[in-house]
């Protein structure tokens, strides 16, 4: 379990999907693509049950606002949350992201 991160030492961290945000949105631009020659734009169902399928299947990671370390492998520690915008933004501010 992740506690702290062992790059920077930040101890502000959020879990996510291990999902390959690039991949997510060519899903759904595929299905917004194929729309209009699909029946009832079918298509656009199919990628929303595509990307709700593979949200259910895949782990979770943990990452470091701070440092934006990926962790792979790890039971989620029950005290990390989704990702927090506003978090997010003091660390930029911080670091002049």
């Amino acid at each position: 379990m992740v506690d702290r991160c062992p790059a920077c030492g930040g101890g502000q961290l959020y879990v996510q999907r291990d999902f390959n945000q690039k991949m997510g949105l060519a899903v759904v631009v595929a299905g917004a693509v194929l729309a209009p020659f699909t029946p009832y734009y079918a298509s656009l169902f199919v990628a929303a049950l595509v990307d709700a399928s593979l949200y259910a299947l895949l782990p979770e990671i943990t990452i470091c606002y701070r440092c934006q370390a990926h962790f792979r492998g790890f039971t989620r520690n029950p005290a990390h949350q989704a990702f927090d915008l506003h978090t997010a933004e003091q660390y930029e501010v911080k670091t002049g992201r």
